[in-house]
């Protein structure tokens, strides 16, 4: 869809008095010769002419065949990992973060929001790609309420922290070209409503040596009523278009 596909054709001498042959004659007849051996030249250009190739579909520097992070292509299958043999760094300088369309968990039960799911890619500053890590990650759910004076207040509703045994789970046995990445699946209390609520979600790296946190932009969503669950996408992030 993204190659150009250019017709080449040639079109015929028309023919003045609509039948299968030129009547010409005197002095007519040299300007026909003319015409004719005009009308060959340019026949003979368009039979010369070599159009442009297209891209194929198996052509490596097709646009079709751009590598989507995240997406399995047919003909380069990602092999299998086995995380527990990857080395784990600490020189952790970035947080990123990548949610799907619909990451929520809802109680079967009651249809309410209970957890997300988000792929996170902690950036090594020596590869500048996903590490898994050693040291804690830690995620923070908050409540976020605005008041017509502007003024935002942040509730802390959870806490989760997992250290490099708990977040083992959680490491994607396959590598990206972004690097190693986890696949973190978390769920808060039964006790916690968030329907209703602006929620906030950031997830943090603590170094190992010195003990810096090193943050994720802050993730905010809009969680709708339980009531209104019965369909998928019932959360988008504060901003998207509707």
């Amino acid at each position: 869809m993204f190659a150009d596909k250019s017709r080449y054709h040639a079109d015929g001498l028309p023919l003045p008095d609509g039948r299968g042959s030129v009547q010409l004659g005197g002095s007519a007849w040299l300007g026909g010769l003319s015409l004719c051996c005009l009308f060959i030249a340019l026949v003979a250009g368009c039979v010369d002419a070599k159009p442009q190739p297209t891209q194929s579909k198996s052509d490596p520097n097709s646009l079709r065949d751009v590598r989507i992070i995240g997406r399995k292509n047919d003909d380069a299958p990602v092999p299998a990992i086995d995380p527990t043999k990857i080395e784990a760094r600490d020189d952790i300088v970035g947080v990123n973060q990548y949610w799907g369309q619909d990451p929520w968990i809802r109680d079967p039960s009651t249809s309410r929001v209970s957890g997300f799911s988000v792929a996170t890619y902690f950036v090594s500053s020596a590869t500048e790609k996903g590490a898994f890590v050693k040291g804690d990650i830690v995620v923070h759910l908050n409540w976020l309420r605005t008041y017509a004076s502007g003024e935002i207040e942040r509730t802390p509703l959870y806490e989760w922290e997992l250290n490099e045994s708990q977040s083992m789970g959680f490491r994607i046995r396959k590598k990206s070209v972004m690097g190693y990445f986890y696949g973190l699946v978390l769920k808060w209390p039964e006790t916690i409503d968030v329907s209703g609520k602006h929620i906030e979600i950031q997830i943090s790296y603590r170094r190992l040596a010195g003990g810096a946190m090193v943050k994720s932009a802050p993730r905010t969503f809009r969680i709708e009523p339980a009531a209104r669950h019965a369909v998928p996408h019932a959360a988008r992030p504060i901003g998207a278009p509707h």
